[in-house]
């Protein structure tokens, strides 16, 4: 008499089903398993609640479709008893199988093993399916290990066709398949004339210059779509990006050839690596091709050419105060300067890799920087750095008001005047295409009224802020007024400390940046030398012009928790007896948000709780540095 005998009629009852391997053999036997299983259950008399077929094997339990459904049944209390073949057909892994029994003693659901007609007992066979997980584990290693080597020897080996091992469809192709046998298939792939006609399309409109964003779009009004999918995730039919078009064109596989073994699987984190280009694998006549190797070779040399070269542009040489002074640390590319619009309107500067602009972050993932926050971070760190030289103010003014007025005599409004006035070229162009085809009776008169009007509106306004911009305009009197009025105010101590960070600024050499939070700086020890007379007279270790900081990107939600623990220590600093609820009374937030911000200026050494007795109402906030002025 089985096991299951000894659980009542109601007992909810989750049968999982999974096959040892992916062959046609045991994907027939899995058909018998649930056949089994179902048959089992239902002639012990229980309540079968759900039965999960697993067609899938050696996959982690994360990405097992059918176990997280039985998990997620587990946790939701709708079963009482998991019906399984044996341990390894739930896991493989060690951390899995306790990660399961975990689950299942916490819900007290029972498990029960039918091929050794058991049920587990915890207490008891703990150590041993504990070992056996560790045993699966090794074979599973075991096993992959083979399916690796065997995969590589093909890849190394094999010749013609055999060499590729392409599951999806492709453009291009069709994937033709006939069985030999029941274990036995042949696979050959066949030029498909019409999709390949597209292609050969597509590498003409290339070689005439045309760019990848607008083949895309050339190519989709054409109705050239991807190949859908069928599986586990089916995919339909759709639209081919840039990328998509720029990967089909350079890909070898068009005159013949493929490149294989360019990644490996590691086994303990499952993640595809990457492979150095010397690993790489290259085969020659694997599939028919679709157009000639020289032809092909033609095409790949003309987007060679038309590629941008990534090299300092001598043109742009202090244009901006880092150009060609920050470079990346992975692929020692200097970086380049980008505007993006915020969401209030404003824009804000960025740096990044030049590597991404012509490329993509696939090729560098270097990260990218907040112009602003980076100089007020180097300036925390010259502060800490260089504090010395904020005592010597020699010489500081007249090289401060150098840069003063040359900024002032070159900052007017040329450069985007410039860039209306060919707006508005291009917008009166337009206006006579359009009366051109008024006049062809290509468009009604109506259509004619229309845009016309749109295009007079937009005349206007460029027109109007062409006049803002002239209205605008400094005249060379008031410049220089405003530059002795500048040259008055800049001996105080505030604009002296600009005025020495202004020089810090300019002695910077290199700045290095990768993809972690830390920025490598190097200073030009000749400029340092020659601004700051303690730097010329004592000799000064290399150490010195060298240093490390973090870099701290500020989003708004740190911006808005900064304005908050201003504002906290401003409502400290008028009623330091206030109490964490009236806080956030007062600024309109959650009590856990107010508590939050007093932690943090707490965890910062900003402020202290006082208890002079153990009555609370005696208890007070104190801000630290109050004396020092650092929150006046």
């Amino acid at each position: 008499m089985s096991e299951l005998a000894n659980f009542p009629p109601e007992t909810r009852v989750g049968i999982y089903n999974r096959v040892s391997t992916e062959k046609q053999v045991q994907l027939e036997a899995l058909d018998k398993q649930v056949e089994y299983t179902r048959k089992l259950v239902l002639e012990n008399h229980l309540t079968l609640v759900n039965q999960y077929v697993e067609p899938e094997s050696g996959t982690e339990a994360e990405h097992r479709y059918e176990y997280q459904r039985m998990l997620k049944d587990i946790q939701a209390d709708r079963l009482d008893l998991v019906v399984v073949k044996c341990s390894d057909r739930l896991c493989r892994s060690q951390v899995e199988w306790h990660n399961f029994i975990k689950l299942i003693l916490h819900k007290n659901v029972s498990l029960y093993f039918y091929l050794d007609d058991h049920i587990y007992q915890h207490d008891k066979d703990d150590l041993l399916y504990s070992m056996q997980a560790i045993v699966d584990a090794e074979q599973s290693k075991v096993t992959s290990k083979k399916i690796r080597d065997i995969h590589s020897n093909r890849q190394i080996y094999a010749e013609g066709q055999k060499a590729l091992n392409i599951t999806r469809p492709i453009l291009g192709w069709d994937r033709k398949v006939e069985l030999i046998d029941e274990r036995n298939k042949r696979v050959w792939w066949e030029v498909n004339e019409k999709e390949a006609s597209e292609i050969r399309y597509a590498m003409s409109l290339v070689e005439n210059g045309v760019g990848f964003y607008r083949l895309a779009n050339i190519m989709f009004e054409r109705g050239v779509l991807s190949k859908g999918t069928n599986g586990t995730k089916q995919r339909q039919p759709d639209r081919i990006s840039a990328t998509a078009w720029r990967n089909i064109i350079t890909s070898p596989l068009l005159h013949g050839d493929c490149i294989v073994h360019k990644t490996a699987l590691n086994f303990y984190t499952k993640k595809s690596i990457k492979l150095s280009e010397k690993d790489w694998i290259y085969k020659e006549n694997v599939i028919p091709p679709i157009v000639s190797r020289e032809y092909h070779q033609q095409v790949l040399d003309c987007l060679q050419s038309r590629t941008y070269k990534v090299e300092c542009d001598k043109s742009m040489i202090g244009r901006h105060r880092w150009s060609n002074k920050i470079y990346c640390k992975k692929c020692h590319k200097q970086f380049y300067r980008n505007s993006i619009a915020t969401d209030y309107g404003k824009k804000m500067a960025v740096w990044k890799c030049s590597n991404q602009f012509t490329m993509s972050r696939k090729v560098c993932d270097t990260i990218s920087v907040n112009e602003t926050t980076l100089e007020e971070q180097l300036e925390d760190s010259f502060k800490k750095k260089y504090g010395e030289v904020f005592h010597i103010s020699s010489d500081l003014i007249e090289k401060t008001m150098q840069l003063v007025e040359k900024a002032l005599f070159h900052t007017n409004h040329d450069s985007e005047k410039r860039s209306i006035e060919g707006k508005l070229n291009q917008l009166s162009k337009k206006k006579n295409i359009l009366f051109e085809k008024l006049m062809s009776a290509v468009i009604s008169d109506n259509d004619f009224k229309t845009y016309n009007d749109k295009l007079d509106e937009e005349i206007r306004s460029l027109t109007e802020r062409i006049e803002e911009l002239k209205e605008s305009e400094i005249s060379m009197e008031d410049k220089y007024k405003r530059l002795k009025k500048i040259r008055a105010d800049i001996r105080n101590y505030q604009c002296d400390t600009q005025a020495i960070l202004q020089l810090l600024f300019q002695c910077v050499k290199v700045i290095e940046i990768g993809n972690t939070e830390e920025i490598n700086v190097t200073m030009d020890k000749e400029e340092m030398e020659k601004n700051f007379e303690l730097y010329h007279l004592l000799d000064m270790e290399d150490s010195l012009y060298t240093f490390s900081f973090n870099y701290h990107k500020e989003t708004i939600l740190t911006r808005r928790r900064k304005e908050s623990n201003e504002k906290i220590i401003g409502l400290i600093r008028k009623n330091p007896y206030i109490t964490i609820p009236e806080m956030a009374e007062q600024l309109s937030v959650k009590y856990s948000y107010a508590w939050t911000s007093v932690k943090l200026l707490r965890d910062e050494g900003k402020l202290r709780y006082v208890k002079p007795s153990f009555h609370h109402e005696d208890c007070y906030w104190e801000v630290i540095g109050e004396e020092k002025g650092e929150y006046t």
